[in-house]
């Protein structure tokens, strides 16, 4: 699992060890982002709030955050699946200052 295009491209995240969390695939990444950025709605990821409901490891809303999003709101209620998401954002380094 890894970060598919902006800031922190190539990166790679620490992925779930068992199969309860399911990680997105780069390939469904990539739709995802293609579908918000295409012609047909105008819009850029840039400067934007992002929601990221049922983050599991979080890699969406971090592809979100390496494109430009302003600011990123994970929401996970699992225990393990946060520890993940914590685990990922210290990896890239990121802080609440920067973001």
């Amino acid at each position: 699992m890894r970060v598919i295009s902006g800031k922190f491209k190539g990166t790679k995240l620490k992925s779930p060890k068992n199969l309860k969390i399911r990680p997105t695939t780069d390939r469904m990444k990539e739709a995802v982002f293609s579908m918000i950025e295409s012609e047909k709605y105008s819009s850029s990821i840039v400067d934007k709030y992002f929601l990221d409901l049922f983050s599991g490891s979080g890699s969406i809303g971090i592809e979100a955050f390496s494109r430009g999003a302003k600011f990123v709101y994970m929401i996970e209620k699992n225990h393990v699946s946060l520890e993940l998401i914590k685990q990922n954002i210290i990896k890239l380094n990121l802080s609440k200052e920067e973001k």
